[in-house]
């Protein structure tokens, strides 16, 4: 009698698929907030002079007057990040190509007020800018755009949200209600196991 080979489990790709899907929504999530949060503090202070003895009008410009398609955009990659344990296949695919362009664009807002100024700003306002705020967009927006160009390369081999609670199929015997009772009454198991009376039998 030949003894039973002991059979080697393989890796566990499932959860190294899930172990990464994880990383790639906390990352996203992370980045969508810092840009979130930066386009809600004070950017700059505008100062425009006004002849003697009048002083000076001044006012302050917000992330999400600044930058307003950054503002909007972060919102976007929130979602799409909640949207990605979700989704599936191509949708998830898309999904991440999405993130990528939010990120890209959360990136280019964020850039063009550090080149071009701040709305309301004119040769005679002096501006003050805090370049912390958009630069920390930037840093946001880049990390979403990554999570997105990962999940749009990778995205198809992670696994849905529920389909590690999925039960195996289990194959079982169907009986009628009339085989059901004949088969106890010939003593037999209707699961399809041998009953303690019955033995087993010879193929010779």
């Amino acid at each position: 009698m030949t003894a039973p080979v002991p059979v080697r489990p393989g890796p566990d790709r499932g959860g190294a698929a899930r172990r990464e899907l994880t990383v790639v929504v906390l990352f996203c999530l992370a980045g969508g907030l810092l840009a979130l949060w930066a386009t809600t503090r004070q950017w700059a202070v505008l100062s425009t002079p006004r002849p003697a003895p009048l002083p000076a009008v001044r006012g302050t410009v917000g992330g999400g007057d600044a930058a307003p398609l950054a503002a909007a955009l972060t919102l976007v990659a929130l979602a799409g990040a909640a949207a990605l344990p979700a989704a599936r296949g191509i949708l998830r695919a898309g999904v991440g190509l999405l993130l990528l362009l939010s990120g890209a664009g959360i990136v280019a807002a964020g850039l063009a007020v550090l080149t071009g100024g701040v709305p309301g700003e004119s040769a005679v306002t002096d501006v003050r800018l805090t370049a912390a705020w958009p630069v920390l967009t930037m840093v946001g927006g880049a990390v979403v755009a990554l999570a997105g160009l990962v999940t749009a390369i990778r995205g198809r081999r992670w696994s849905a949200l529920g389909r590690r609670y999925e039960a195996p199929a289990v194959a079982t015997r169907s009986h009628g209600s009339g085989g059901l009772w004949d088969a106890q009454d010939r003593g037999e198991d209707p699961t399809g196991h041998p009953g303690p009376g019955s033995a087993p039998q010879d193929g010779s």
